[in-house]
């Protein structure tokens, strides 16, 4: 929440983001609308320069819509992409959109989740955006759960196979088994 009314901003949501970065093992899931936040970006590229760091798949929405949401999100969501790009010397990270087929061609999603996987350990679900709008200045809401048993790093992992099963037009066994073979 943002610094209104004599109370102190909270920036737990993104602190939580941070930490989950760093602890990372194996995997970070990432869907989000706005991947406009540097100080994510610079977690991610810190975590991609390492030689044995995890793998990093984002999807996020691939084009903008309206003048100033090109401006202000694209153009940094853009840059952003373009660093990581540059921090993955390993091969480690994914970057894409969903699209669905319409006639001929393909129609992009809009993709509206924001949600952050790591490992089969934590999950975090909200309305908080990966950028500084979200991170500083609106009330968001989001509810993150870290495993502590079998029971439910399976849980975590099974809700992140799902996603990419339906993004890759996949089935979620198929995708558990890549991920199983690294």
């Amino acid at each position: 929440t943002p610094d209104l009314h004599g109370l102190n901003e909270q920036r737990h949501a993104i602190r939580l983001t941070h930490d989950a970065i760093a602890a990372a093992r194996r995997h970070i899931y990432i869907e989000t609308q706005y991947l406009a936040s540097f100080g994510v970006g610079e977690a991610l590229s810190e975590r991609l320069r390492e030689p044995y760091g995890p793998d990093v798949a984002i999807l996020v929405t691939g084009s903008s819509r309206g003048m100033l949401e090109q401006f202000v999100m694209a153009n940094n969501r853009d840059r952003l992409i373009r660093g990581l790009k540059k921090a993955d010397r390993f091969g480690r990270l994914r970057v894409m959109y969903a699209v669905v087929p319409d006639g001929d061609g393909e129609c992009e999603v809009l993709i509206h989740s924001k949600v952050v996987v790591v490992d089969d350990v934590f999950v975090r679900v909200g309305s908080s955006n990966l950028n500084n709008r979200s991170e500083g200045l609106d009330t968001e809401c989001d509810v993150a759960v870290e495993a502590r048993t079998p029971a439910e790093r399976h849980a975590i992992a099974a809700l992140r196979n799902r996603l990419l099963a339906e993004h890759l037009d996949a089935c979620e066994s198929d995708v558990a088994a890549a991920i199983g073979r690294g």
